[in-house]
């Protein structure tokens, strides 16, 4: 416990210095012009306009504006401004994860659903890479943290994502921007709103983004995890009443990444590629020096993750007076095309096996044939699929008892085809199909009773079922599953809900407990190599969790200054993760551990301290780890403890970190509005820092995988001139002070031979402000 207070107080502490050039101006307080105060934020976090302070659950809201003016775009940017969440990036979106409060999905199955649900106006995606681009046109973007499954399902069981976009106006509005960086980075965004007619209105906006990329490939002498992206969204909103208010909106994004190139960071001396004597470091990426500052590969396929997005969705309301109907449908469809250079070379390493002919089942694809050259390649296609329809009907929150309730179906179909080898090697040779689809039936409902003065009761339950099926054909091993005679469906129902109190100890403070029930559905484990004893395990057991948390929002000095506070203490059970079934497989398969737990406090701050400058922090203190977790990984070289040597190797994990959650993290963000003396120019001087502990890439205690502590900090000055303020200038610098972190570690020994057991091998995944780069943005809107 003694550590658990320390970190708190370390927190509180960072939280106490943030504010600390706060406290002589707010002491002063009665001599600042009336009516400076902090704005109010307002949020659909439980499916109803609220505002974020009267809300009794934790909530982060980062506005579109400053994703602005902090020059990012990207989705994974999000984790700079919330404190209790991180992301953790793959070799291609579809391998990235979202992780809140140290909990996400560490499992790259097409069949294992994500334990954040990433939510777009009202519209659950149907699989979480969909997520990962850019940010276009936003008015916010909400983090949920904890389980939200009451009133946003499944998938939903560690956090929520809920993005609003902006909506159509009444009058003709535009805005647009260019941004141009140092470091090759292009992007322009444009958005016109306005009306048709008296009861028509429209909103449109699209950008364009390209970025040259920031790894060097010695094999073509170019750079990759370059990114050429681009989408529009037209929105058309027909009120013909004050009562009925019809929204459609259609949308198209594109990406074209050759990503994710990852540089070795470590490669012990001695090294051989695949145990091939002839293919030494200096034969297998000439010129590559492996080291924590390494950020160049050698390879003669750039990797690939060519992804499309459309969708439609229609949002219909009618105001009755004290309740409002509301129906939500939508349709989509996401590919991604993924390509990678498994042998991380520019050879042609099908020589050093060669002479060679395969031999496979009849039927085989591809069948026997001789190969004397090639490269190691893998890759293949994303489909999903998904509709939606949900129904809600909501009291109008202004009487002593309110209600949500509401229906929902979806329907998902989810594909994944995938090849690896020398087109019919052997040694590592996959060409297989799978598929997925669900059905999902659910009801739901949530209440708030103000039973006693000041004090509100809160109920919410949902029933949910889910109908699943999967197909699996191997067209290289020649097999299908599942077998003939077993299930080919599964039926999985139930109940979740949450129970609470809200206290209003004044207008100013507001104090709130509950109890709440997570879960996240079957999975199945449809990868390369699938076996028909796991198959007959099918499915994977659904994933539940107990959640518990207490809180306080506070307002103080007439609404300049905002404090708040949680702790919660969330328990899952049978967590879906990579693990050894014993007497089913001697290998790691998805499968369900019994318990793990994360549990934590989340502070927050924010202080107008002046007509022009406001400051805001928060803190996480995350402590999540496996309880019960007998037969966890080993990392490929690990000796200790003895089981690590033994066939299957494994070791007791209970106790262990889970991955991407360090256990202390802080972000800062002040913004300064001053006009310029002299000039008639007024400047707008901001400054978004995050902070974060030591965190491991990997459950599994490898030291190879673990990130330093670490701090990135971006610096905006906008120029706006004051005779024309529709018009305005960015000078930027991100991560000021060019500090090098990886996005993500990995353990890849098993790619090397070395001549002593001790030998290691790690690469890293390099984000966007790996390096510090400079730029400018010019922007124009209406007023």
């Amino acid at each position: 416990m003694t550590i658990h207070y320390r970190a708190i107080l370390c927190g509180a502490g960072a939280l106490a210095i943030g504010l600390g050039s706060s406290i002589p101006a707010f002491a002063d307080a009665a001599a600042q012009p009336e009516g400076i105060q902090l704005a109010e934020v307002v949020v659909t976090a439980e499916k109803r306009t609220e505002n974020v302070q009267n809300v009794p659950i934790a909530v982060t809201v980062v506005s579109g504006d400053a994703f602005t003016k902090a020059n990012v775009s990207e989705f994974s940017d999000l984790a700079k401004f919330a404190p209790s969440l991180t992301m953790t990036a793959g070799d291609q979106p579809a391998n990235s994860a979202i992780v809140i409060r140290g909990v996400g999905t560490f499992a790259f199955s097409i069949a294992a659903e994500p334990s954040v649900l990433v939510v777009i106006d009202d519209v659950a995606v149907g699989y979480q890479a969909q997520a990962f681009t850019d940010l276009v046109d936003i008015d916010r973007v909400e983090v949920l943290n904890g389980p939200q499954s009451t009133l946003f399902g499944k998938s939903a069981s560690a956090g929520v994502v809920n993005v609003t976009t902006k909506a159509p106006t009444g009058t003709f509005t535009y805005f647009g921007d260019i941004k141009v960086t140092t470091d090759d980075e292009q992007r322009a965004t444009m958005s016109l709103s306005g009306p048709i007619s008296d009861t028509l209105s429209y909103r449109v906006s699209g950008d364009f983004r390209y970025w040259g990329g920031n790894v060097n490939n010695f094999a073509t002498e170019s750079k990759i995890d370059d990114d050429r992206s681009g989408g529009v969204r037209a929105k058309l909103q027909w009120r013909p009443s004050d009562d009925l208010n019809a929204q459609f909106t259609v949308h198209f994004s594109e990406d074209r990444a050759d990503c994710c190139g990852a540089p070795l960071v470590r490669l012990d001396s001695g090294a051989h590629l695949f145990g091939v004597r002839g293919l030494t470091q200096a034969v297998a990426i000439p010129g590559i020096v492996p080291g924590p500052n390494n950020d160049s590969v050698s390879i003669n396929q750039a990797p690939k993750a060519y992804a499309e997005d459309a969708g439609f969705t229609s949002h219909v309301s009618y105001d009755f007076g004290s309740v409002t109907f509301l129906a939500i449908s939508a349709l989509d469809q996401y590919h991604l095309h993924d390509l990678t250079d498994y042998d991380t070379t520019a050879l042609s390493t099908l020589q050093y096996f060669t002479p060679f002919t395969n031999k496979q089942p009849a039927g085989s694809s591809p069948g026997s044939t001789p190969l004397l050259q090639g490269g190691l390649l893998q890759g293949g296609r994303f489909t999903v699929k998904t509709f939606s329809q949900e129904f809600r009907l909501a009291s109008d929150g202004q009487r002593d008892f309110n209600y949500l309730v509401g229906t929902y179906y979806s329907n998902e179909d989810l594909i994944r085809v995938f090849g690896r080898g020398f087109v019919g090697n052997t040694k590592a040779i996959a060409n297989w199909r799978g598929e997925t689809q669900y059905d999902n039936y659910a009801a739901f409902g949530q209440t708030s009773w103000v039973f006693l003065p000041r004090t509100t009761l809160i109920t919410g339950l949902r029933f949910n079922r889910e109908e699943s099926s999967y197909t699996y054909d191997d067209y290289y091993r020649v097999i299908h599953f599942p077998a003939f005679g077993e299930p080919t469906s599964n039926v999985d129902s139930v109940t979740t809900g949450k129970l609470g109190l809200q206290y209003q100890v004044s207008s100013d403070v507001m104090a709130f407990a509950f109890a709440a029930k997570g879960y996240k559905g079957v999975a199945y484990d449809l990868v390369t190599g699938l076996s028909a004893a796991e198959a007959a395990s099918f499915p994977v057991k659904p994933e539940k969790s107990n959640d518990y948390e207490a809180g306080l929002r506070t307002e103080w000095l007439d609404r300049r200054l905002l404090l708040n506070a949680t702790v919660y203490d969330t328990e899952y059970s049978n967590f879906q993760v990579q693990t050894i079934v014993p007497n089913i497989l001697n290998t790691f398969i998805l499968t369900n551990i019994p318990k793990v737990r994360t549990r934590g406090v989340e502070l927050e701050a924010a202080a107008q301290v002046t007509e022009g400058f406001r400051a805001s922090v928060g803190y996480a203190y995350t402590d999540a780890r496996a309880i019960d977790y007998p037969v966890g990984q080993c990392y490929s070289g690990q000796t200790l403890p003895a089981t690590c040597t033994a066939n299957p190797a494994f070791q007791n994990l209970a106790g262990a970190t889970l991955p991407n959650a360090p256990k202390n993290k802080i972000t800062l963000n002040l913004d300064y509005k001053q006009n310029l003396p002299g000039v008639p120019v007024d400047a707008d001087l901001s400054l978004s820092t995050v902070w974060q502990s030591a965190e491991d890439y990997a459950i599994t205690k490898d030291p190879g995988t673990l990130q330093p502590a670490y701090s990135i900090s971006n610096l905006n000055l906008q120029l706006t001139p004051r005779q024309n303020r529709r018009f305005s200038v960015s000078l930027f610098c991100n991560n000021v002070l060019d500090k090098h972190y990886a996005a993500n570690l990995s353990n890849v020994r098993a790619n090397w031979t070395f001549p002593t057991p001790a030998g290691s091998a790690y690469t890293q995944e390099l984000p966007r402000d790996y390096f510090r780069y400079f730029g400018i943005r010019v922007a124009f809107q209406s007023l």
